[in-house]
């Protein structure tokens, strides 16, 4: 019984498995056809690397590449180091103000995206930042949402652990990044895990608007140009 189940379910998962890759490795396979071929069962002497060097030649793909790797290993490590240690820090410190500030980074998650998109692109041409890898990193690097969930899960975390390790002489700075960093390992793979997947799909949301817009190298855009982003 327990092999017809593992059969079952190893057969459901290789199903599922081609259900995702099949799209991808069709892609693959069109990119080596000529355009003429696209679409069709060819043998392999049909196959070429045309479309890939007029894809490298043509444009500036390897600086975009770059520039994209570049862009999402800054979001992502400014917010693991950022928001952890702040999520820690309303966790378990206990301070004045700390039940406001959790009240604040509750609050910052329910505002829309979009009406902070004008005060941050005027803020950041003001400074002189708008077309550099700053305006587009600087941010997104502490973004509240992993704020909440890095305290969240903090609070999970037994705090007899963290006083075992006080006993032993470990200070506050120690106690985090040498106990709690090293059994944090869910909280911030998935962090890592959901900030790559958002900056590397921004352009299929609001952020690839934003990033049109302090990517300008005008100091400034007319009313109509940016209310014509904006739309």
């Amino acid at each position: 019984m327990k092999v017809i189940k593992k059969f079952f379910l190893y057969l459901f998962l290789i199903v599922i498995l081609l259900v995702f890759i099949v799209p991808f490795l069709y892609a693959l396979y069109n990119s080596f056809l000529p355009l003429a071929d696209v679409d069709k069962l060819v043998p392999f002497s049909h196959f070429t690397v045309d479309n890939y060097v007029t894809l490298f030649t043509k444009y500036n793909m390897a600086r975009w590449i770059w520039n994209t790797v570049v862009m999402t290993l800054i979001i992502v490590l400014g917010n693991v180091w950022f928001t952890t240690m702040a999520g820690y820090a309303l966790a378990k410190f206990d301070f004045p103000g700390r039940s406001f500030l959790r009240f604040v980074v509750i609050v910052t998650m329910m505002v829309p995206f979009q009406l902070v998109v004008t005060p941050m692109y005027l803020t950041i041409v003001n400074i002189g930042w708008n077309n550099t890898m700053a305006s587009i990193t600087v941010p997104y690097v502490c973004q509240c949402i992993y704020v909440f969930f890095a305290q969240q899960y903090f609070y999970s975390i037994p705090k007899e652990m963290e006083e075992a390790a006080r006993i032993d002489g470990l200070g506050r700075a120690g106690v985090f990044f040498r106990i709690v960093l090293p059994i944090s390992k869910p909280c911030l793979t998935t962090i890592i895990i959901h900030v790559s997947y958002i900056h590397l799909r921004a352009h299929e949301t609001d952020s690839y608007v934003v990033c049109r817009l302090l990517l300008e190298t005008k100091t400034h855009l007319r009313n109509h140009e940016t209310a014509s982003y904006l739309v």
